[in-house]
């Protein structure tokens, strides 16, 4: 199990380097380019943070994409939540069922507990203190 999908390695990725762009558009073919990111996978993760609110795009010979949030506000947390729908260390499942035992297991709780404080220090790493 990884923590963070490859999605938002790649979400991270982008928006930083959208973030030194500084407002101006940046295409897809500058990311692929400048980290070595996949075109098509790349559309794909910035259309879904475009529908999250999280970029803009324009369209067109001369389109490209720019952060619509500061970058102060866009923090792994967040981009977990839109790309991967959250961690879910305490979805207990048992052949992909809900486990019978779910309500009161000791072990859930537990991780429920981990998934909120790991989520926290996530949301505390945010696009721009990535780049400080």
């Amino acid at each position: 199990m990884s923590l963070i999908s490859r999605d938002v390695d790649y979400a991270l990725r982008a928006l930083a380097y959208m973030a030194q762009a500084k407002g101006k558009l940046v295409s897809t073919a500058q990311l692929e380019q400048a980290l070595s990111l996949p075109r098509p996978f790349m559309r794909k993760v910035l259309q879904r943070l475009e529908n999250a609110g999280v970029v803009r795009s324009v369209k067109g010979n001369k389109g490209g994409f720019v952060l619509a949030k500061d970058p102060a506000a866009v923090n792994i947390g967040l981009l977990i939540d839109i790309l991967q729908g959250g961690l879910g260390f305490g979805d207990c499942k048992l052949n992909k069922k809900p486990c019978p035992q779910m309500h009161a297991c000791r072990i859930r709780t537990k991780l429920n507990n981990i998934e909120k404080h790991v989520l926290g220090e996530l949301a505390a790493v945010s696009v721009a203190s990535l780049l400080e």
